[in-house]
């Protein structure tokens, strides 16, 4: 004698009711139906009745669209904030630098770099990377494939929006400008840029930051003052951004 699906006692002479995922017969009071219900729902064949083990698959067939969307809407509610962040301690910086007696050139130039800097965020900067032939169309496309090929090999979220040649044409390979959707992914880039040079596939190729001109000459300072220290006999110094600011530091060997 079979087994109802929902529980382990025999289905007997009791009512029963057919799973309409696997055929299995349940008894009609493990369903939550009455006989009533039963005879209704075998009359109009909309309504559908599975047995538990079919209820979690149907289930979790359903939730998998809701946690895919859940997980992105989350993911764009943290690059929001992020965003909404940096903006929040630009307008803090500048609402000091208005209530100080700094002049106005000065507040303009730093409130100017901070933003600056927020635009750039996003951007890594290749060089190495031979010039393309052709047209301006055709050069651009073919930019921005090898572009999309380094990518692939560091991030499967670095898709650019847009690739641009620095500087006028000449005989070398001018850096190119890589514009990312977010500074995440920028930094994710960056993080993982090693994994260029460990492919094999590019050789001679570098990422790195877009700098403002501001952020190129503070850190040539700061490698000129490593340099210095270095002639004057210290020892196992290096250059570590802390907080986002390169700072010299003792390395840890």
């Amino acid at each position: 004698m079979s087994a109802c699906a929902n529980c382990p006692k025999p289905l007997g002479n009791e009512a029963s009711i057919t799973c309409d995922k696997c055929n299995s017969r349940l008894h009609v009071v493990c369903t939550g139906l009455q006989n009533d219900d039963r005879i209704t729902r075998n009359k109009v064949r909309n309504v559908k009745i599975y047995c538990n083990r079919c209820t979690t698959i149907a289930e979790q067939r359903t939730a998998l669209p809701q946690l895919f969307d859940n997980l992105a809407k989350d993911l764009i509610s943290k690059l929001e904030q992020k965003i909404n962040d940096k903006f929040a301690a630009i307008e803090e910086k500048i609402n000091n630098l208005q209530s100080s007696p700094s002049n106005p050139e000065l507040f303009e130039e730093v409130a100017n770099e901070a933003v600056e800097r927020i635009i750039r965020s996003k951007n890594v900067i290749i060089r190495g990377l031979p010039e393309s032939v052709g047209n301006v169309e055709a050069k651009i496309q073919n930019d921005t494939v090898k572009v999309g090929n380094i990518l692939k090999t560091i991030s499967t979220d670095a898709i650019p929006e847009k690739v641009i040649r620095l500087g006028k044409p000449s005989t070398s390979a001018r850096p190119i400008k890589v514009v990312l959707p977010c500074d995440a992914i920028a930094k994710n880039v960056l993080k993982n840029k090693t994994k260029i040079s460990n492919s094999g596939i590019i050789d001679n190729i570098s990422i790195s930051d877009d700098k403002t001109p501001k952020q190129a000459a503070y850190l040539k300072s700061l490698n000129s003052q490593l340099k210095n220290r270095r002639d004057n006999g210290e020892i196992n110094l290096t250059i570590k951004y802390v907080k986002g600011i390169p700072k010299i530091v003792q390395s840890k060997n």
